[in-house]
């Protein structure tokens, strides 16, 4: 058990971006919201992009979530292609994967959409 945990640890240190390299890129009354500028990737016509929420107060005991999101820039939705949550600020702590949802296509206004669009200007 616990080389399989010493293995995922260091599975996850290299599939989840460093935290020195969020960029800040909006906030709601529950959460900031940051995007991984530098690992921003195009491919088939879709952005895929780390997005990292964090979390006033926890939200089922989870503090942050990083994600790893399919964007489909002509409709501004996304699609989880990997999501963990975090016990700890900043994704820090303890984590957990959570299961992926289908596509997601935020409010117009909302922060998510802000993020997204945040997500395809270095790939547009």
């Amino acid at each position: 058990m616990r080389t399989y945990i010493l293995s995922l640890s260091a599975i996850l240190s290299f599939v989840t971006p460093a935290l020195a390299e969020w960029q800040h890129v909006g906030a709601d009354d529950k959460a900031e919201f940051y995007i991984h500028q530098g690992d921003v990737r195009k491919n088939d016509g879709f952005a895929y992009a780390w997005f990292l929420r964090d979390h006033s107060e926890p939200l089922g005991g989870m503090k942050s979530f990083v994600m790893l999101a399919k964007v489909d820039r002509e409709i501004t939705a996304f699609k989880q292609v990997q999501h963990i949550s975090f016990f700890g600020p900043k994704a820090t702590g303890k984590h957990v994967n959570l299961p992926k949802l289908g596509w997601v296509k935020p409010a117009r206004n909302a922060t998510n959409a802000k993020v997204i669009r945040s997500a395809c200007l270095d790939v547009i």
